[in-house]
């Protein structure tokens, strides 16, 4: 059974006409600590430093490492799923890129012949259209 504070609340407010060591006295007699209660706190601070310990760290420590790892499995097939559209997107993008480029690398090519070429002086003569030579 827990410590009920209403109750004890109430007893203080009956033992109000007492001095305090007669107070401390009527509350040890009609609330005596038992081992349960008396170590409670004790058994609550050796709790927490046996939590502490490296020992315990390193339970921990390993049951979160499965549990990270459980949860990378897990995960992985969505991992490779979530790339899949950019990396199509980047396949064909690139073999579109270097269509582009090699499109653009034969026009320049072409250009270049044909500025190497001696300029011929086909648009200097001036076009006379066909000429009858027997009529």
């Amino acid at each position: 059974m827990g410590f009920d504070i209403d109750a004890y609340k109430g007893t203080l407010g009956r033992l109000e006409g007492l001095s305090p060591e007669q107070q401390q006295f009527a509350l040890s007699r009609m609330y005596p600590v038992g081992d349960s209660e008396g170590n409670s706190f004790q058994d609550l601070l050796n709790y927490a430093r046996a939590e502490n310990t490296p020992e315990a760290l390193r339970a921990k420590l390993k049951v979160q490492n499965e549990f990270d790892q459980e949860r990378i499995r897990a995960a992985a097939p969505y991992k490779l799923l979530f790339g899949l559209p950019e990396q199509i997107a980047q396949g064909f993008g690139n073999q579109a890129a270097m269509t582009v480029l090699g499109a653009r690398s034969a026009v320049d090519a072409m250009n270049q012949t044909l500025q190497a070429y001696p300029r011929m002086s086909f648009a200097s003569v001036p076009y006379q259209g066909p000429q009858k030579y027997f009529s």
